[in-house]
């Protein structure tokens, strides 16, 4: 007989704040570890350049800054995730299984959904950025100017490479490890857990994926991201399946990294900023009906995927 997790008794808020705590001791302990690496692999010099933008041209910054990512999303997030999933007793075996008859379906149908759904998330980018702040919260509005700016900088500088090695570190690291780590943070640990504590699914699916899009600090890509996480949490309470959400968010970020790498090469005109977006309302609504007759027939399948 199974014996119980000292943690699977616990209640919802305790699982919460247990999470949180989890979480931040391991991303702690994965950016000392970082730092250490940073140190023996380019000495003390490094630490004193990495966070300055006007250092993204030099490929020893980014390389650091690279790593650092990595050992974060790895160690900081998807393996305390997996953890805390398997002591807490979360989910089922099933949600990692991929042997059942519909497995193949049910990647090719979460990859198609989010090939789909790219004209919907470029309109959404587009109206977010329209959206202003009241006056009395522009100081706040400048922060997040300042943040988008940043960020922006840093994923210009991860995604400038033209090299077959370069594109195959920007696919773990901005596609693969992301989706793994992301997914199991998000969808597997936080939205059980929020759906215990609202004593709604619905609720728990919303209440991550506003945690999941407002911990980017990103305000002008918080309405896609925030439909994104709303996507997975769905595709992941119908399928039973966390493979599901991470294929969709996988192939998401997928696109970005070889839309860029094509543009760098001068193999398109559209590079990862640029895609999906379209004003075109015969794109979009065909797109919008194709994404709800998917997301349709993974609610009318929800108990055979």
């Amino acid at each position: 007989m199974l014996r119980l997790s000292p943690f699977e008794n616990l209640k919802p808020f305790s699982l919460l704040v247990l999470f949180i705590g989890i979480l931040a001791a391991a991303l702690l302990l994965s950016s000392l570890l970082g730092i250490l690496l940073v140190l023996v692999i380019w000495g003390p010099d490094m630490l004193s350049i990495i966070g300055e933008t006007s250092q993204y041209a030099n490929p020893a910054v980014i390389a650091a800054l690279k790593m650092l990512q990595i050992i974060n999303q790895v160690f900081g997030l998807l393996l305390p995730a997996i953890l805390f999933i398997l002591l807490a007793r979360l989910i089922t075996a099933n949600a990692f299984s991929l042997n059942g008859k519909k497995a193949g379906l049910l990647i090719l149908l979460s990859a198609a959904f989010i090939l789909t759904a790219q004209p919907v998330i470029g309109w959404l980018g587009d109206l977010n950025s329209r959206m202003e702040l009241p006056a009395f919260l522009s100081q706040l509005e400048e922060w997040f100017a300042v943040q988008e700016k940043q960020a922006g900088l840093l994923t210009e500088a991860f995604l400038a490479t033209t090299t077959a090695t370069g594109l195959l570190v920007n696919i773990l690291m901005i596609a693969i490890l992301p989706a793994l780590a992301e997914e199991a943070v998000f969808r597997g640990a936080l939205q059980p857990v929020l759906s215990k504590l609202f004593r709604n699914q619905h609720f728990g699916i919303f209440a991550a994926a506003i945690l999941f899009s407002a911990i980017h600090l990103q305000f002008y890509g918080f309405l896609p991201r925030l439909a994104l996480g709303v996507a997975f949490g769905y595709l992941y309470l119908w399928t039973g399946n966390l493979w599901a959400p991470v294929t969709a968010h996988f192939v998401n970020n997928l696109l970005s990294v070889i839309a860029e790498f094509l543009f760098r090469k001068g193999l398109t005109d559209v590079n990862a900023a640029e895609l999906g977006n379209t004003g075109n309302a015969l794109i979009i609504i065909p797109c919008v009906v194709g994404c709800g007759l998917m997301l349709t027939w993974f609610y009318k399948n929800k108990t055979n995927v």
